[in-house]
Formats: C-alpha cells, sequence, structure tokens
C-alpha cells in the first residue's frame, strides 16, 4: 500500500480511528502510524466524532488544501456523504483522491438511484483499492479496472510492544477461564448486527457449536468479544437466556468493551469467524499470523491458509471444528 504514496504528498486519511476497535479501524491506526514512522507526513480525519465534527473539519481540511495542491485524500468510508466531500475537495483544490473500498456491501446499494450515484462518485477517484479480487471484478463492470483499481491486503502486522499494556486491560476472570478450560475457540464482533435479518457474526453459531462439542470436549471453552456490548442489548440479553438452557454458561465467556485481541490467538486453539457477510476478515490474518488455526465462512475470498466452511450451514462448521480439535489432541 505505501508504495502508492509520495512522501512529496500530506496524506488524509479519512475514516474510523480507534475507538471502536474494528477490522478497518485497526488497519487506519496501523496504516497511519506505518506512515509516520516513515517519514510521510499525514493527518488523520476521524469520522468517528460526529456529524457536527464532519463538517467543521472539512471546511478546516479545506481551508488548509485550498492553497497547495500536494495532498492526497485516501477516504476509507463509503458512504455517499464522505464520497461527495471527498470528490468535492477534488474538483474545488485539485487534490488527489484515493478510495478503499473495505466490503462488497457498498456495490449493494438497496436503491437503483443510489447505485447509480456510487457508481459515477467513485469513478472520479484517481486510485480505487480493493481488500480481494471478487470485489475488484464487481468494478470491472464501470470501472477501468487496469488502470485505477489495485487489490491489497488489508493487513497490517500490530506491534508486539503493545502487548503486555494491551493484557492489562483483560478482566482476571478471563485468565481464570482460559487456565480451567481446554480446548479454547475464540470469535469476535464490533456490535451485535444483523445482514438480512441474520446474526451478522454468527454468534448464534457459536453458542450451539460450543453446546454440540461440550459432548465430546467437556472443559471446552469459547471466548467471544463484543466491541459495543449496549448495541442490540436486548439480542444479547435473548443470546445469555440460550446459554443457560443449553448448560454452557460455564464454557463461555463474554470479553466486552473496545479492547485489541491479537494477544489472546497465542492462548486460544482456533479462531472463528462466521459472518454471513464480509470484505476480507483482518483478525484471520492475524490470527494465522501468530500461528493460530482459523476457520470462517466462504462468503468472500479469505487469508491464504483459512479453513473454510459454508456460509449458516452448522452441520459443516461442526464438522469441521470437531475434526480441527481431535487433530490438535
Amino acid at each position: 500500500m505505501i508504495e502508492h504514496y509520495s512522501k512529496s504528498k500530506k496524506i488524509i486519511l479519512l475514516g474510523t480511528f480507534p475507538p471502536p476497535i474494528g477490522g478497518v479501524s485497526v488497519y487506519l491506526s496501523r496504516l497511519s502510524a506505518k506512515l509516520e514512522n516513515e517519514g510521510f507526513d499525514i493527518i488523520k480525519w476521524d469520522i468517528s466524532r460526529g456529524r457536527f465534527h464532519f463538517y467543521y473539519d472539512f471546511v478546516k481540511i479545506f481551508l488548509k488544501v485550498i492553497s497547495r495542491k500536494n495532498f492526497v485524500l485516501h477516504i476509507h468510508a463509503l458512504n455517499i456523504k464522505y464520497l461527495l466531500a471527498a470528490i468535492t475537495l477534488k474538483y474545488l483544490t485539485g487534490i488527489e483522491v484515493y478510495i478503499t473500498n473495505h466490503n462488497i456491501s457498498y456495490l449493494k446499494a438497496k436503491t437503483v438511484l443510489r447505485k447509480k450515484l456510487f457508481r459515477t462518485i467513485v469513478t472520479k477517484a484517481n486510485k480505487i483499492f480493493v481488500v480481494n479480487k471478487h470485489i475488484l471484478q464487481q468494478y470491472s463492470s464501470f470501472v477501468d479496472i487496469e488502470s485505477k483499481v489495485y487489490v491489497i491486503s488489508p493487513f497490517l502486522p500490530p506491534d508486539e510492544k503493545e502487548e503486555e499494556q494491551i493484557v492489562s486491560t483483560y478482566p482476571s476472570s478471563l485468565f481464570q477461564f482460559i487456565e480451567d478450560r481446554r480446548p479454547i475457540l475464540l470469535a469476535s464482533a464490533s456490535r451485535l448486527n444483523f445482514f438480512n435479518g441474520t446474526d451478522l457474526y454468527g454468534l448464534d453459531l457459536c453458542i450451539e457449536l460450543t453446546a454440540k462439542l461440550k459432548k465430546q470436549f467437556s472443559r471446552i471453552g469459547f471466548i467471544f468479544v463484543i466491541g459495543d456490548k449496549n448495541f442490540n442489548f436486548s439480542y444479547l440479553k435473548k443470546i445469555k437466556k440460550k446459554i443457560n438452557l443449553l448448560n454452557i454458561q460455564d464454557n463461555f465467556f463474554f470479553l466486552t468493551g473496545n479492547k485489541m485481541i491479537w494477544p489472546l490467538f497465542k492462548k486460544v486453539d482456533l479462531f472463528l469467524r462466521p459472518t454471513n457477510t464480509d470484505g476480507f476478515g483482518i483478525s484471520l490474518a492475524e490470527a494465522i499470523h501468530f500461528g493460530t488455526l482459523a476457520i470462517a465462512s466462504d462468503v468472500c475470498p479469505r487469508p491464504e491458509g483459512t479453513i473454510l466452511f459454508k456460509n449458516r450451514d452448522f452441520n459443516d462448521l461442526f464438522t469441521k471444528v470437531n475434526k480441527i480439535l481431535k487433530n490438535k489432541n
């Protein structure tokens, strides 16, 4: 990714920075740190601060770039509002605009008008980056992919010097759970969202999986990380009731809050990403980077080394996870 930038130009990174902690926000945080370490001049335009701050930042950045053209605005949030802001700055000031598409859902607008508007705007960008070849193919119908669309990996390794500080944010009960349980499975969600009426991150599959695996692995433990536990809290309450009905309350641990999870990859036996839509799954690449086995749904191209199961197919998921755990033992 860095080879696409020039040190002669100041880089404006527009997107969500932690908190909250999620795939894109973590990537942006690591990308900005890497760019700064390598001597690039960057500005972080954090859109997570709300609507008022967005317009305030827009004016502030406009005033910065109006007198100079040596800027690149790199947008990582493909909301129509942000895209329009980016392209407006391009035509008012002459700066370059780069776009990174982290998820194919941006290309599946619910109305024809929004889809046409999105496609019209993104074609105005100087460069477009996508995280897998499946998304690249979607662009081929309306963009010259040979000249301006590039496939990149959205994974950047974490700084392991931060491990001690990150681990200090975990509750002591988590360490006791890890000590008492084996094998241990791990999954995560930034928040409990739904896609097409179905649990996006597959928490429902995870509790069913734990209950069935417990018959063979009585000491099994499952750690499920939720960044924002208050979002869709009624669903979380429903899930916890089901956990009690399945008698796996001692086998299932919820780690909540905006926490980096990569130190846990060194402690667990398997990482799962049973999402029913996705762009890549940076956490999968992270798990594999630390030598942890990883399994994910087949909804999109996954990092090399990922074991795949059929999307929302519980029997396929159980069969493959059961085989993995038996082979590890």
